[in-house]
Parts: C-alpha cells; structure tokens; sequence
C-alpha cells in the first residue's frame, strides 16, 4: 500500500475492501457539518432573493400615477408663486431649472414670489454674510438680465445650511434686494390682487423639531435653535388656529425643509409627522410644502377617510441637487425622478397645483377646493 493510500484509509474514506469510506458510510460529524453547510448555503440565498424582491419592491415602485383634469377658471384675483428647493449647487442643473422656471414665469403665468425650501447653498451651507456663494449659487443664477424671477424668494433652511453659519443666511435678507429670511422660523401674509381674501405661508424650521441634523451639522446653531422647538410649535398653532377663524376668506399652507411623507430615499419622517399631522387635520390645512428628498413628489395621507381632512403633501426637491431615486409609497399620487418646481396658484375657492420639468413644462396637475 503506498503512502497516498494509507493516509485514505487513516482518514476513514476506505473500507475494509480498498473502496472508499469505514463501514457504514461517513461519519456521523460529517454528515451533520454538510448538512449545516447546505441549510447556510440554501438560507443564504433565499435571503438574498428575498432582499432582491424587496429593491425590486421599493426603489422601483412603478406605482399607478394619477393624472386629474380638474376644472381650471381664470380668475384676476388670484395669488401665485413658484415652489423649489435644494437648488443651491451652482452646477448646470441649477441653471437649468432656473431658466425654466423664467419661461414659465414670462410665458406661462406671471409669478408674485418663490417658496424657496431649504439647502439653499450646498454643500456646506455659508461662512459669513459675504460669503461668495450667495451671489455664485443664488445671485448670479436666478437674476440674470430680463429675468421674470427677479421678485421675492421667502427662504427656510434646510440640513446643508446647517453645516454653516445660519445666521448668516438670516442676516443676509438685508444685504440682498430678493433674498427673504427675516427669522430662522417665521410666516408671511399675501392678500389676494382684489383684496377679497389672504394666503398665509408659515415657513417653518424643519432642522430643529427633529432629533438629528445629520452630519457635518454646526451643533451650536442646531442645539441653539432646537431650545425653541415648543415655541416655534406653538407659533405654528396659534397663527394655524386664528387663522381658522376667518377660514372663509384665507387660505393657510405650511412649509419646511423635512418632508412629512416622501417617496424618496429619505421616506417619512415619524417626528415631523408626530408634531404637524394632527394639527393639519384638525384645522384642514390644504397643503405642506417640502424638499430635501430630490424628487418631484404628490402624497397625501389616504389612510384619512374624510378627503377634506386631507392635507395634500408635495416634494419639490429638483432644484439642482443630484436626482436620487424613488421609493414605494402608498401614499404616492405622483412623481418624477428629475429636476423641477411646482406652480401654486391661489384662488378665493380653491388652490391649484401644476408640477413642472426643469424645462417648465408641465408634468401633473390637482386642484384642492375650499372645503
């Protein structure tokens, strides 16, 4: 017997007749440690199919869009202005959306202000009040010769600004002729053309009602801001309550940076749903503004049975930030995985939302009528 052949049969792979294994076949311990090895092997791909089904599932959501066709009136009394948000890159997107933004502006529907959502100037907010940025990534891109835009922006913050110097953002309303942030938090009043009835817009700071400002985030001005957390929830309900009062002759939208649902990468934010949600329902505000997923997103809460409890939720977040991708959501109406803004036109009766490309060209639309 050779060498090779003496280890085979030291090892227990041959029998008493030179053909392979002891009598009885292999041992017990290694039947079990190839049967452990076939469950793992069998485990683990169906772990991975599983995971597979779920991406599938999720970032894919290839969900029923709705496309309304609601009656449209024309009426001179109206309020209209243009919705964007995590624009500030200063890149060829940005430009781009801007110069759609001023199509639409000029040929479409005369613009009386902007919304502007948050993470105004990336990626790390700005240094000081005379920091470049604003006129590299605000000025220079939306104020160019013959440009329709050269009209208010009401600004929030957003998490990128957080990772500068907010106040400077704050204290740069008085520097600029169109840059519009009087508070870290604060609310504006338009009256209709005709003066038959108001819009009020609160413009919230979404960074400090939450938990994490995320990375990069300038601490002190976070923990300094989120001390007024209950005060600027109060602020919110008693302008949301007074305002209801007169409900016949005002409409009241909310705006923030945080999403209170979103199909994009960031999906809903308990917190911020938590503390507005209720409110929102109780007092019937018709819409919530937001941004910080870039998407161009339609929700709203459809587990609400009572459709004029509903508050109607968009996400304009195509502002100039890289475009990520879509999630499932149920509460979905609504999307587009590019860059674009939003047109809300404001009427005595009811408010009409058209969301609109990079290009301005209408992608949908919805009418939310006075209840």
């Amino acid at each position: 017997m050779s060498i090779e052949d003496k280890a085979f049969v030291d090892d227990g792979l041959m029998n008493n007749n030179g053909m392979g294994g002891k009598k009885g076949g292999w041992s017990m311990k290694k039947k079990v440690c190839l049967f452990t090895s076939l469950i793992c092997g069998l485990a683990c791909f169906a772990i991975v199919v599983v995971l597979a089904a779920l991406a599938l599932y999720y970032i894919n959501p290839n969900q029923t869009k709705i496309f309304p066709n609601p009656n449209y009136s024309i009426s001179n009394d109206t309020i209209h202005f243009l919705v964007i948000g995590d624009f500030g890159s200063g890149n060829e997107e940005q430009i781009k959306v801007a110069k759609g933004m001023n199509y639409f502006c000029q040929n479409v529907k005369k613009c009386d202000f902007i919304i502007g959502l948050g993470d105004n100037i990336y990626d790390d907010g700005v240094t000081s009040v005379n920091d470049i940025q604003f006129k590299e990534k605000f000025e220079d891109i939306y104020f160019f010769d013959n440009s329709s835009l050269k009209i208010d922006w009401y600004n929030t913050l957003g998490n990128h600004d957080y990772r500068g110097d907010i106040a400077a953002q704050v204290e740069y309303t008085s520097k600029s002729k169109y840059w519009k942030m009087p508070d870290y938090f604060y609310s504006i009043v338009k009256p209709s053309k005709l003066n038959t009835f108001n819009l009020t817009i609160i413009l919230t700071d979404t960074n400090a009602l939450i938990s994490s400002c995320g990375s990069g985030c300038n601490r002190t001005a976070y923990n300094t801001q989120k001390q007024r957390k209950d005060e600027q929830i109060n602020w919110m309900k008693n302008i949301i309550k007074k305002n209801f009062e007169n409900y016949e002759n005002s409409w009241t939208i909310v705006a923030g940076h945080h999403p209170l649902y979103s199909a994009g990468i960031h999906f809903n934010n308990g917190e911020i749903i938590d503390l507005f949600e209720s409110t929102f329902k109780e007092y019937k505000i018709p819409l919530y503004l937001s941004a910080h997923d870039h998407v161009m997103n339609w929700l709203t809460n459809k587990s609400i049975k009572n459709e004029t409890e509903r508050t109607h939720y968009i996400v304009s977040g195509g502002g100039g930030g890289s475009i990520r991708f879509q999630l499932r959501n149920n509460n979905l109406m609504n999307y587009d995985n590019g860059h674009g803004f939003f047109s809300v036109e404001v009427q005595k009766e009811f408010i009409f939302v058209i969301a609109l490309n990079g290009e301005g060209k209408e992608l949908w639309r919805f009418r939310i009528d006075r209840w």
